[in-house]
């Protein structure tokens, strides 16, 4: 996967800025959150933009803005707006294709990042045999 091979080389060099169009093509669900914390943990050192339909990226995103597109005296216009506060919640709940207080929790949801749950270490391992 390209995205792979970027954000491996990612790490050896200074550039500033990473932009991806539509990087999580042809993935969803799981794979596509994997693909927005990916993203995230680049944006540590790096510039990101992200261009995606996934609301398990955009709702990880540190700032999340909605292009628009309209055709005005045959022209066709594109507007980039920032979503923030509830305006953004109503995004991510537009891109989850639903509606209602389920689907705007499921939004908020997804703006908190999985933390990875800890590996027992050997000491913590030798604690919970000796309880027993």
């Amino acid at each position: 996967m390209f995205g792979s091979y970027k954000s491996a080389l990612a790490k050896q060099d200074d550039t500033p800025l990473l932009v991806f169009d539509e990087i999580d093509a042809n993935v969803g669900g799981e794979i596509a959150r994997a693909v927005g914390m990916k993203m995230l943990e680049l944006g540590r050192n790096h510039q990101v933009i992200a261009i995606t339909h996934f609301p398990q990226v955009a709702s990880l995103a540190s700032h999340h803005f909605l292009i628009s597109k309209r055709v005005v005296d045959g022209r066709s216009i594109s507007v980039l707006t920032e979503v923030t506060g509830r305006a953004r919640i109503a995004e991510i709940t537009r891109m989850l294709g639903s509606s209602g207080p389920a689907a705007e929790a499921h939004a908020r949801d997804l703006q908190r990042p999985c933390i990875p749950t800890a590996t027992p270490t050997s000491e913590s391992k030798s604690r919970v045999k000796s309880r027993r």
